[in-house]
């Protein structure tokens, strides 16, 4: 797992989280504090702090970049699924817990630096697992559940629903991953052994669908739109073959819009899963995990026009 700030990258594995600086060397270890064993699967870094979820044991660790542990935050009840997914941008943390409510799942919102807990929302619909994916920005929050149909997008000032995204009549995993700018919202379906993988692109603004892309080699089974973070400018989005072959990262300009590049590993081989996990900074710094080769890969995005 990755996540990258404009000063720090964040890399996480099974029982383990680094942050490094942005030259690529190591900067601390984060140490689990606790009993998990999911430690590392899940997290995600700004400027100031990197926040690792623990979904075991219902908790999120928030640390700054040198490795100190600032705050667990955990909810009242246990056995929710705090912390399957977990967000942080300017003064927000986003943990989703999928579990809580019979299943129906809700989302949790924390201030920085205080880490009070500002709000939390509660699952409106039916859907199950909802917050099983999650993302923020200034002025919105995005979450998807396990419903294929519906993401939402909800204000950061109360979370209150602002909107349901949708995709359309071949989702298979809408909502897998999400991403979410005061502009954009980007939406991944990874598909299925039968469905090639999507990533939906929603003008915030307009309520429109911009745009739907899939992989220049789309296939079934090639888990396109597994993972996906865009900003402004820029998107990018993760297919790892589902380890079936050397994994790949496709980076897309807004405007105008397409295809600008695609990232592959310089060691490629099957199952390195080069693609499970994208990141990108407000400043174009990206980030791709490659799990089966215990690395990542670190670049400063720059068009040549």
């Amino acid at each position: 797992m990755v996540a990258i700030s404009s000063t720090t990258t964040a890399v996480g594995s099974l029982g383990k989280a680094f942050s490094y600086f942005g030259d690529g060397s190591i900067r601390a270890e984060h140490i689990n504090p606790g009993s998990s064993t999911l430690f590392g699967t899940v997290l995600s870094a700004s400027d100031s702090f990197i926040v690792v979820g623990a979904s075991d044991v219902d908790e999120a660790y928030v640390y700054n970049p040198d490795g100190n542990l600032s705050i667990t935050l955990s909810p009242a009840t246990s056995g929710v699924g705090f912390g399957s997914a977990v967000a942080i941008f300017s003064s927000f943390i986003v943990v989703g817990a999928p579990e809580s409510n019979n299943r129906s799942g809700s989302v949790f919102v924390y201030s920085t630096p205080g880490f009070s807990l500002l709000f939390e929302i509660n699952n409106s619909a039916s859907f199950n697992g909802f917050g099983s994916s999650v993302d923020v920005s200034d002025d919105y929050i995005i979450v998807g559940n396990d419903s294929n149909s519906i993401v939402g997008l909800f204000s950061t000032s109360n979370g209150n629903l602002v909107r349901e995204l949708q995709g359309d009549a071949n989702n298979v995993n809408f909502g897998f991953s999400v991403s979410v700018t005061n502009n954009v919202a980007f939406i991944g379906d990874n598909g299925s052994s039968t469905e090639e993988g999507k990533v939906w692109i929603y003008s915030i603004a307009d309520v429109n669908l911009q745009a739907a892309v899939s992989s220049l080699n789309s296939a079934p089974g090639d888990n396109f739109g597994m993972s996906v973070k865009g900003n402004n400018f820029i998107f990018l989005v993760g297919q790892d073959n589902n380890g079936n072959a050397a994994g790949s990262a496709y980076i897309f300009n807004l405007d105008p819009f397409g295809l600008s590049q695609i990232i592959t590993s310089t060691s490629p081989i099957n199952n390195d899963r080069f693609g499970s996990s994208v990141s990108i900074s407000k400043d174009d710094r990206i980030a791709v995990g490659k799990p089966g080769d215990d690395a990542f890969y670190l670049e400063k995005f720059c068009e040549l026009l």
